[in-house]
């Protein structure tokens, strides 16, 4: 492969996660990935993203973790993940309700692509 072949392929899976993310909170919905900060991590995260928003220069994605690893030990608890990290990141079919603690009017979404309406 190229390196041509390799940038092209890097920004397709970027694109197809940063589309997954606004469809699976649009739908409430689960989604399951790799989360690269994770360095022994064998088990993808499933977890319910709640909202999509830019930290600074950094897109975040603010979600309730179900289950899969977790350097903190604590899986399900909202966690905040950066989302040049997440691989591999596909939609289930498992819906979702907003979850406990979430609060969308947080001033931390104040540059929010979307976010769960609750």
């Amino acid at each position: 492969m190229t390196t041509s072949e390799i940038k092209e392929q890097d920004l397709t899976t970027e694109i197809t996660t940063k589309a997954n993310i606004i469809d699976a909170i649009d739908c409430k919905q689960a989604l399951l990935f790799s989360y690269n900060k994770d360095v022994s991590a064998n088990k993808p995260r499933k977890i319910y993203p709640h909202n999509f928003y830019w930290r600074g220069k950094k897109l975040m994605l603010d979600a309730f973790q179900v289950s899969g690893d977790s350097l903190t030990g604590n899986v399900q608890t909202f966690k905040q993940f950066d989302v040049s990290l997440i691989k591999d990141c596909i939609i289930i079919d498992e819906s979702f309700e907003v979850q406990t603690g979430y609060n969308g009017k947080s001033d931390r979404y104040n540059n929010s692509i979307c976010g769960v309406i609750n």
